[in-house]
């Protein structure tokens, strides 16, 4: 169809890119068809099917800047916590825009094999490149499997022929790998040739700029010559294309029989080996040229197949071998198309209903069967209204929408916005103008989703919408006002003028890196933004600028509202600009302290450097080394842990990388961490981050919290849960909908005693007793059964836990008696893990069907219901970890080939073919040479330019580590920095537990982490040029050597590199889906329970997942500790019933910016909002922890507050003291000053340290427990002293001890609290201890007994709270002694002993607990207690007497040596002196028998067995050891060993140096000899074959050398031959060269013809430039050299110097520019080896190859060119058929040293050893050839055609270590 007409044109259309190749399939597909009519459309649909089998469905696309990136919060590879603009296209097949071809490399294909499950539309191209539709579709969840052919059993290395450019991308039609037949001296066609003469004759490199595009393009199969084959299945190529394949592989002979007999793809395919004879192919050389390229071509075609997403990938065994994989069947070939209306309106009916069913349609929907299905309805044209009605249902449904799996409903929307049913006008916008729409407000709700999910879901997904036209329905029907509709079309209005405003700014966007697809920037760098409300276009990540603006806070926050917002948007808008500035706010102040106070600064770290790639569970991260700003002991610092976000920067701050972390060392001070990247990972960014070095700063707040939070409230659209309560401040509230549903209770199931009866509707009547709650806890029942959401404050030690678990037991109870609605689990949240675990330990008696996500519970009976233990992965994403298990290998595999130092072998592939020519014309030891003169120079300058790099600062080695320990700190740092270790270990495996983790650790991606890229990147960094102009690169300086080797080296690197950034997409791909269906998992776990518990943290991590199990109930305690946003961000759209408790006031929410608490109200709770906003709730006034006297220091805050008779009851038990105290409470006054920590700024105090370490060590001697004890203290800084002062008091009775903050302590309890309140200061400056909630939580905390220390002055001037408390201290009722600036200490021993306490060193008078006065208890052993006063032991069971033993032992008479003993006495110990039996005297302990003590004398024996003396003590027989004298043996082959006199072994491993018939030295050791014969050789074959090229690719020397395929070398005067080495050459026609002169007649024959004319002899009468009389002879190229200028030259035949010849000499300069004398040149050249040897004629000084543009000697190497042909020629025909079985079926060519001549010079090949073992007859002259028992016939000789120096077997040979040694 023409262009004018392509409105109505298939889709396809648009992405012809103005291609007109007549064979792509839109232009096949539209040929003489006329697609306006509807008639033929199913025309079109069957067209479409069989000419475009590609059903390839994109998860989303990487477009040009950001016209396709996903800006949804949802959206792929974007905002699950990465923020990236780039969406990973499977296989890396990306395109520029939406209305182009996705252009995919064959050459990728071949080399890496993706299985999608569908087939590639292989219609041909002309760019050689296969295109695909990006309307085309296939499932984004199916199989992503990668295989790399190659016969190295690594990935395809395909190298460069151009260097990397800074400024181009490489030409699509070059290639990186010469395979085969594109081999470095013939891979090049003359087009391709020219091509490269067009571009630029220098490739300078410069400096590091961006890495370019690598576009590898390789033929993907055998030996094809034919680009315009690479782009088609060869089972679909036509006759002409099979007769293009067959010339290529040089069977130009056989393609008339193949014409005649029209092979087609299928049928070459289908040829059986009977039938060659037929086609011309039946002699043993076009046989086997035939199969061996058939074979590839086979191989090739199995590419073309793409596997389905059932199918297993490929992997490599231990020894990296590939296993060959199967060629898998075409899913696309299967589906046949719908063939009506009603085919398609049943199938999508049937999604429907599996939708309203739950059913996970989304997991179906990705397989290519259905995916081919959706698409066939898709790209239809004319589709009957009930259709469309069926897919705008599809799209909206709510199942569909709330799938966690992203990946596949993007991928689902990809298609629609790409397909015919919204670009069409006879689908979608048909639908919309007909009258269903307009009186159907379903259906334009239904669309308005579907339009809105569109556009953000894609950034141009508005442009794929006719909004103008649905707009203008919208106005003009009768739900023009609903507020649906309205939000919709104001957010698609919005959205519209962004993108207008993004794409005006687009030039100025490609520079910022920092910003997220959907949010664009003016050219003064203001955000663009369709919206006032921030949070809908703020990036997660800050931008650059918000870091590096001053400390003031941003002048858009809004402070937390006490009263009504105007809108959701208001609301959500202030909670997430509050709460992301409050994660980005510290390190702007960081970054200003830098600035301000380097050393100040603890947040920022130099010299990060990335170091190597890092496999991660959920990332592709890079290990990262960096400089520590102070000591770095990391199991004593909670910085930098796992989920805190670091930004690497450079000086200028323009570009800052932001990423997480994702892991770090446990202990030691290795500065290394293991980062992911959240910016978008740009091919170029690998190469960008390890040139670079940056600064790097990080956040102190726990990112992946904040992260998990402002993600969750990005999502809340349209409505949020209770919106009339929380925004509008509605009071009244309304019971439960499911209470509303089911009112009548049934209380008896939760309480024993139920007054006045069991059953009640709570909405009308309630129980007047419930068992035994009190007045306050009965009202907090009824209210919460009656309030939708119910509030709950209490008192500390009132119940609120209890409370809580009742009102669960009681909710769960009653759901579940209802029959008729669906049981879904109750959702459990609390702040700490310890409220946590202690609600749930009490409700383990009501239901074990409990899941407990997060961190691993304290409480051991708890670890069985950890998630962990519960979720069960499916089958899918197994297979996804198997597959990114194999990316993970090839990684490894490609990142050490970019490691490897440069070497011949690469150079030899990478080179110009003049280049290599010039390298290798003396064979290897020539490029040694060469290489040698410029690595040296290299090695010394990458030393000083790689220290010399801004960027780097390593030692350059030949294998380039470096020290990952740096520290620039000094050997003196103190320790001030570093925390306790118990809370970093705790915050560790909090953090471990709330992220995804593989438990599993796997070798690869170990490996992965060792290898270090900064030096290879470095080099891609650096100048280089390929001097392709320059063919002779010896005459190249030294500085151009240096850029012509960086060259290579850049070469080397270029392509592994492109792969890996391939795997890298790939990787990010399969992490996304691994991570969907870890979700999955989650919630199919989750929906099961009973009971679902987690702390906020948790619980915001998985927020989707907690949306997809509806909990109706929601239950958070602690809620008052909670930030308003993260409770917003947990509370799923499904509840019905919110019960908070908490009490705002004790603790209030943290954050980490006190300026946003103070000033913006981020602190206020939402419990505490909505209470002061005049919600009703209910207060628990009766306490149940604290005795009377100290429960009285809270009645300030808690006038109501009543005791309840448990405590005063135990008050009464206790006497209100304790033993060795005055009393149960006292305060400790003090005038001691604090001090400040200048690193952390945390206060602490050495007096109060030392004071209630000693008091708790007391309180223990008094025996009690240190378990039901605990010291407190408000500061960190404190927390870590007495934590230290405890570890060197060094008490084990002190294990057990709580050593807490009072924040960490919040909700918990002990019987003993001591409270340090450290402030002491001048300034009277109190911190924390002014404030009241403060104040509430650290005194009532104490169960039975209350001692604080403190500053009772400061304490006064900070809160009137402690004055009230001091007065009561002073003035108690007991007149106890209750308050001083000392402790009055009772002993309980001695009553009217007192010691006073001032200070933490008078403990020391009381040492034992006691006093200083003696124990006066008797032990039984009748001594006196030894200890001083003490009541620890007071029946004395563990005291030992400290007097010695009295006794003496009866056998011997001595004195017992022990301490005092009640039982009987130990054995003797006295030393008394024995003589033994071997007569030597000892001195051992009485009590040691002589018969059982073993003498240590030296043994002075000789060995009964060999002679040798023993070495052996005297008391041990000689024979216990083995004799370890080292003697001289001499083994059976005649060598001689030194060895140990107990090693009888005769294995000798001396290694054979003998020189081989190949060259190689044997190299083995003599026990590999068997019977007296050299093993086989395993080197690499280095063989020069008859052609003289060297054999490639390299095998071993075994082996069989492959026929030559490179390009033939032979050339004349005229022209060079242009086909393979091993197939015939092309005779020259021309008119031979010999030209007439003035003394002869020149040569009438053809070049290729015997000249019927002699050469000249008559010297050269020309004048060269000196002016001389040239030296060479008449009608020759005249010799450069000048007898006259040059007479010491010195001819390298003669040895003459040109002085030395006569005048009438003659010379002659070769191509190779040697000069010799004529006559002596003559004489070598027609001189014949000594050996017979058939080889061409070289140059007798540099060995180069003489060819025929010699005109003198053309008829000499004619001549041997012709023998060689005539060897060629044996090789291709004249095999017999026991020779084809031998060489065709098992070797595909010829090994070296089996060629032999019969009596008449006729050449034959003996196979399997080369030793001849029968007689035969020569098939050309009939003469007996062969031999028997290995000895070839004496009048037959071995040939060395092949370059051999003998036979290959010689039975006359044998090694001379061997030949007087007998085997057996």
């Amino acid at each position: 169809m023409s262009q004018q007409n392509n409105t109505h044109s298939p889709p396809n259309n648009r992405f012809n890119n103005n291609n007109n190749n007549k064979n792509s399939f839109p232009n096949k597909l539209n040929n003489n068809n006329n697609n306006n009519n509807p008639s033929n459309n199913n025309q079109y649909v069957q067209q479409s099917q069989q000419q475009q089998p590609i059903i390839f469905n994109t998860n989303s696309i990487d477009v040009e800047n950001d016209n396709e990136a996903m800006s949804h919060p949802k959206a792929t590879l974007l905002r699950e916590g990465t923020t990236s603009n780039k969406l990973a296209f499977p296989g890396s097949f990306q395109s520029k825009s939406p209305h182009q071809p996705i252009i995919i490399n064959k050459a990728k294909l071949n080399d890496i094999q993706i299985e999608f499950g569908t087939a590639l539309d292989s219609s041909d191209d002309d760019d050689g490149d296969m295109k695909m539709s990006s309307s085309s579709s296939s499932s984004s969840t199916s199989t992503i499997s990668t295989t790399f052919n190659n016969n190295n059993n690594k990935y395809n290395k395909q190298k460069p022929s151009k260097p990397p450019s800074s400024s181009s991308s490489f030409n699509n039609k070059q290639s990186f790998k010469k395979d085969d037949n594109f081999k470095r001296n013939d891979g090049y066609k003359q087009q391709q040739q020219q091509q490269q003469q067009q571009q630029q004759s220098s490739y300078v490199k410069q400096p590091y700029q961006k890495n370019p595009t690598f576009n590898n393009n390789k033929p993907s199969y055998g030996n094809n010559n034919n680009n315009n084959n690479n782009n088609v299945n060869p089972k679909d190529w036509n006759t002409e294309k099979v007769i293009s394949w067959l010339s290529s592989i040089g069977l130009e002979d056989a393609v008339p029989l193949f014409r005649e007999n029209d092979i087609t793809g299928q049928s070459l395919f289908a040829i059986n080996p009977s039938f060659y004879g037929e086609l011309g192919i039946s002699k043993i050389g076009p046989k086997a040229i035939f199969e061996n390229e058939l074979n590839k071509l086979k191989e090739s075609a199995a590419s073309f197949s793409l596997s389905s997403s059932s199918s297993s990938s490929s992997s490599f065994n231990n020894n990296r071998s590939q296993q060959h994989r199967q060629p898998t069947r075409d899913l696309s070939v299967d589906y046949k198309p719908f063939p009506n209306t009603k085919t398609m309106d049943i199938y999508l009916k049937n999604q429907l209903d599996q939708l309203d069913a739950k059913q996970d349609v989304v997991s179906t929907l990705k397989s290519p069967m259905n995916q081919a299905k959706l698409n066939d309805i898709l790209s239809r044209f004319n589709l009957e209204d009930s259709t469309v009605s069926f897919v705008i249902k599809l799209f909206a449904h709510e199942s569909l929408l709330g799938s966690l799996l992203e990946v596949e409903v993007n991928t689902l929307y990809l298609m629609l916005k790409d397909s015919n049913f919204l670009g069409h006008f006879s689908n979608l916008p048909s639908f919309i103008k007909k009258d269903q729409v307009k009186t159907k407000l379903l259906l334009q709700k239904q669309l308005s989703t579907i339009f809105v999910q569109l556009s953000e879901r894609f950034t141009t997904g508005i442009k794929s919408i006719p909004l103008e036209l649905f707009v203008d329905i919208v106005d003009n029907s009768t739900f023009s006002k609903n507020e649906h509709i309205q939000n919709a079309l104001t957010k698609l209005k919005q959205k519209k003028i962004m993108i207008n405003e993004m794409g005006r700014s687009r030039e100025y966007n490609q520079h910022n890196h920092n910003l997220p697809p959907h949010l664009a920037m003016d050219q003064s760098g203001n955000p663009i933004i369709g919206s006032s409300y921030k949070y809908q276009t703020l990036p997660i990540i800050p931008l650059s600028s918000e870091i590096s603006q001053s400390k003031k806070l941003p002048e858009h926050l809004q402070a937390i509202k006490v009263g009504k917002y105007s809108s959701l948007e208001e609301y959500i808008d202030v909670q997430f600009c509050l709460l992301r500035e409050d994660m980005i706010h510290p390190m702007r102040e960081a970054l200003n302290d830098e600035i301000d106070n380097p050393k100040q600064s603890r947040y920022l770290y130099r010299n990060a450097s990335f170091k190597s790639l890092s496999c991660t569970y959920s990332a592709l991260s890079f290990t990262v080394s960096f400089t520590p700003n102070r000591k770095l002991v990391w199991e004593k610092q909670s910085r930098l842990l796992k989920g805190s976000l670091i930004g690497f920067f450079n000086e200028d701050f323009k570009n800052v990388i932001w990423g997480v972390i994702e892991d770090r060392p446990i202990e030691g001070s290795l500065a290394k961490l293991t980062v992911s990247i959240q910016n978008d990972m740009t091919d170029d960014m690998i190469q960008y981050l390890f040139v670079h070095q940056f600064d790097m700063i990080e956040s102190p707040a726990y990112f992946e919290s904040y992260k998990n939070v402002l993600m969750s409230l990005q999502r809340i659209k349209d409505t949020l849960p209770f919106q009339r309560y929380l925004l509008n401040c509605d009071t009244e509230t309304q019971p439960p909908a499911y209470i509303r549903r089911n009112p009548n209770i049934d209380f008896s199931s939760t309480f024993q005693d139920v007054e006045p009866r069991a059953h009640h509707n709570v909405t009308v009547s309630f129980p007047t007793e419930l068992d035994q709650l009190d007045e306050y806890q009965l009202e907090a029942f009824k209210h919460c059964l009656r309030s939708e959401i119910s509030l709950i404050q209490g008192l500390p030690g009132s119940g609120k836990t209890f409370i809580g678990r009742k009102l669960f037991e009681l909710i769960y109870r009653h759901t579940q008696s209802i029959d008729h609605e669906k049981k879904v689990p109750i959702l459990l949240v609390c702040y700490t893990n310890h409220a946590l675990d202690q609600f749930l330990m009490g409700i383990l008696g009501v239901t074990t069907n409990v899941i407990r996500i997060g961190s691993r519970s304290k409480e051991k009976d708890l670890e069985q219901f950890n998630i962990r233990n519960k979720i069960k992965r499916d089958t899918y994403q197994l297979q996804r970890f198997k597959e990114r298990d194999h990316l993970t290998f090839l990684m490894k595999n490609i990142l050490n080939d970019i490691i490897k130092p440069l070497n011949e072998d690469d150079i030899n592939e990478i080179a110009l073919y003049d280049h290599s020519e010039t390298l290798y014309y003396q064979g290897k030891e020539s490029c040694k040479k060469w290489l040698q003169s410029i690595k040296e120079i290299i090695f010394e300058e990458n030393k000083k330019e790689y220290k010399k790099t801004p960027s780097r600062t390593p030692t350059e080695k030949k294998k380039v580590l470096r020290d990952w320990d740096v520290s620039s700190t000094s050997e003196d740092d103190d320790d001030s920095d570093q925390e306790d270790e118990e809370v970093v270990e705790s915050l560790i495996k909090e953090r471990n537990m709330l992220s995804a983790d593989d438990d599993e650790e796997d070798a690869n991606k170990l490996d992965i982490e060792k290898i270090d890229l900064s030096y290879p990147m470095w080099v891609m960094s650096q100048p280089s040029s390929d001097f392709r102009e320059q063919d002779n690169i010896n005459s190249l300086n030294v500085e151009e050597r240096k850029l012509l080797y960086r060259h290579w080296q850049q070469c080397k690197i270029a392509v592994p590199l492109a792969q890996l950034n391939e795997l890298k997409d790939r990787y990010s791909l399969l992490t996304k889906m691994i991570l969907e269906h870890e979700d999955k998992a989650y919630a199919d776990a989750l929906v099961k329970a009973d009971v679902v518990a987690a702390t906020t943290t948790g619980a915001s991590r998985l927020k989707r997942v907690m949306d997809a199990i509806k909990s109706k109930v929601v239950i958070i305690e602690e809620a008052a500790e909670v930030l308003e946003s993260h409770v917003i961000s947990i509370i799923p759209q499904s509840i019905e019933h919110l019960i908070m408790i908490g009490d705002h006031e004790q603790l209030k929410p943290t954050n980490s910016v006190y300026q946003l608490a103070k000033k913006y109200q981020l602190d206020l709770s939402l419990f505490e909002r909505i209470i002061r906003n005049g919600m009703n709730y209910k207060t628990l006034y009766t306490q149940r922890r604290m005795v009377p006297n100290i429960s009285q220091n809270i009645l300030a805050i808690y006038p109501k507050m009543q005791n309840h008779h448990s405590v005063v009851e135990r008050a009464k038990q206790l006497g209100n003291t304790l033993r060795g105290m005055p009393s149960n409470i006292h305060f400790l006054d003090h005038r001691n000053l604090e001090s400040t920590n200048e690193h952390t700024s945390s206060k602490s105090n050495e007096f109060e340290a030392d004071y209630v370490i000693g008091l708790a060590d007391y309180l223990v001697k008094q025996n009690y427990k240190s378990s039901d004890m605990a010291i407190l203290t408000p500061y960190t800084g404190q927390l870590l002293k007495i934590r230290e002062k405890k570890r060197s008091l060094g008490n084990p009775d002190l294990d057990n001890l709580t050593i807490r903050t009072v924040d960490q302590f919040q909700g918990e309890e002990k019987d003993i609290i001591i409270l340090s309140l450290v402030r002491s200061n001048p300034e009277k400056s109190s911190g924390f201890l002014a404030i009241r909630n403060r104040i509430n939580v650290s005194l009532s905390r104490a169960r039975n007994a209350l001692y604080m220390v403190g500053n009772s002055q400061l304490l006064e001037s900070a809160n009137d709270i402690w004055s009230t408390i001091f007065e009561n201290l002073k003035d108690n009722e007991q007149k106890q002694d209750q308050f001083g600036n000392h402790l009055r200490l009772r002993c309980e021993n001695h009553h009217d002993t007192v010691t006073i306490i001032k200070q933490g060193s008078d403990f020391r008078n009381v040492p034992c607990g006691g006093c200083l006065q003696r124990c006066d208890y008797r032990l039984e052993c009748t001594h006196q207690c030894p200890k001083t006063c003490h009541f620890d032991d007071p029946n004395h069971t563990i005291v030992t007497c400290i007097q010695t033993c009295e006794r003496v032992h009866q056998k011997c008479g001595h004195q017992c040596t022990f301490h005092c003993h009640i039982n009987e006495c130990s054995p003797c110990t006295v030393q008394v002196d024995r003589i033994l039996a071997c007569g030597h005297k000892v001195r051992i302990a009485c009590s040691v028998p002589v018969s059982s003590y073993i003498c240590q004398e030296p043994c002075r024996k000789m060995r009964p067995d060999c002679g040798h003396a023993c070495t052996d003590v005297c008391g041990r027989s000689c024979l216990e050891k083995r004799c370890n004298v080292e003697v001289t043996r001499t083994y059976p082959c005649g060598h001689d060993h030194k060895k140990p006199c107990q090693n009888k072994s005769t294995v000798c491993k001396t290694k054979c140096k003998t020189i081989l018939d190949c060259g190689h030295t044997c190299g083995q050791a003599c026990n590999n000899h068997v019977d007296g014969k050299h093993p086989v050789c395993t080197k690499s074959c280095d063989r020069i074959l008859v052609c003289t090229h060297k054999c490639d690719p390299p095998h071993p020397c075994n082996q069989t050398c492959k026929p030559c395929a490179k390009k033939c070398s032979n050339k004349c005067p005229h022209s060079k031959c242009s086909r393979q080495c091993f197939a015939e050459c092309i005779k020259c026609s021309e008119k031979c060269k010999l030209v007439a002169c003035e003394h002869q007649a020149g040569c009438t024959k053809k070049c290729s013809e015997v000249c019927d004319a002699k050469p000249c002899e008559v010297r050269c009468t020309k004048l060269l430039k000196c002016r001389h009389q040239c030296i060479g002879i008449c009608g020759m190229k005249c010799p450069t050299l000048c007898k006259v200028c040059s007479p010491d030259h010195k001819d390298s035949i003669t040895l003459m110097t040109l002085s030395e010849f006569d005048d009438t000499d003659t010379f002659i300069q070769l191509d190779c520019n040697h000069t010799f004398h004529t006559e002596s040149l003559d004489q070598h050249l027609n001189s014949v080896s000594d050996d017979g040897a058939v080889t061409l004629k070289r140059c007798p000084e540099c060995n180069f190859v003489i060819y025929s543009s010699i005109v003198r000697y053309k008829d000499l190497l004619n001549k041997q060119w012709a023998k060689i042909e005539k060897i060629k020629e044996k090789l291709r025909n004249y095999i017999s058929q026991e020779e084809i079985d031998r060489v065709v079926n098992h070797t595909e060519g010829f090994t070296a040293g089996h060629w032999f001549e019969c009596p008449k010079g006729h050449l034959y090949y003996i196979g399997e050893c080369g030793g001849a073992m029968e007689v035969s007859k020569c098939n050309e002259c009939g003469s007996a050839i062969g031999g028997t028992n290995h000895a070839l016939l004496s009048t037959n000789t071995h040939s060395n055609i092949d370059g051999s120096q003998g036979p290959q077997y010689r039975a006359d040979h044998v090694p001379p270590e061997f030949r007087n040694v007998q085997f057996h």
